[in-house]
């Protein structure tokens, strides 16, 4: 028994220590977007995603906006196996100061079919640290081209 009450008395102890018996902080006021409004540019979180891809904006060092285009227009576009949305995407990728990647980054997009008589396609496009980061990723069922920065 005395052995039990040990553990017991540990495991409390590593709950008080790491803070999982505290309550929740306050958000600040003025930290949330309002609903129907989207946050400035400056907010963005890397590898995010907007719907707005012709604007404009200035990122931190180190974050680049990729377009991602599909044609047909509404294909799901995958991040690193994680769906962000429907193309046109714009995603936010980290990089380094001389515009290349800093980890391998797989953009998939995946094309439903319209009816019965064709199948569903998904393309692939691997991109490494030896790659510069381009401007647009444009796919189509038959695979991906990149656009580079300007």
């Amino acid at each position: 028994m005395k052995l039990s009450l040990l553990q017991l008395a540990v495991f409390v102890t590593l709950l008080v220590v790491a803070g999982c018996t505290s309550t929740p902080k306050p958000v600040p006021a003025g930290t949330i977007a309002p609903q129907g409004k989207t946050p400035s540019a400056n907010s963005e979180i890397p590898g995010s995603t907007r719907s707005s891809p012709a604007r404009k904006s200035t990122l931190p060092e180190g974050e680049y906006a990729v377009l991602v285009t599909s044609d047909p227009d509404g294909g799901t576009v995958v991040v690193n196996g994680i769906p962000v949305g429907k193309a046109p995407q714009r995603i936010v990728l980290p990089g380094t100061a001389h515009g290349f990647f800093r980890d391998q980054v797989s953009l998939k997009v995946r094309f439903i079919a319209a009816d019965a008589t064709r199948p569903s396609e998904t393309v692939e496009e691997l991109l490494t640290p030896l790659d510069r980061i381009p401007a647009t990723v444009r796919f189509t069922p038959t695979g991906a081209s990149r656009v580079a920065r300007k």
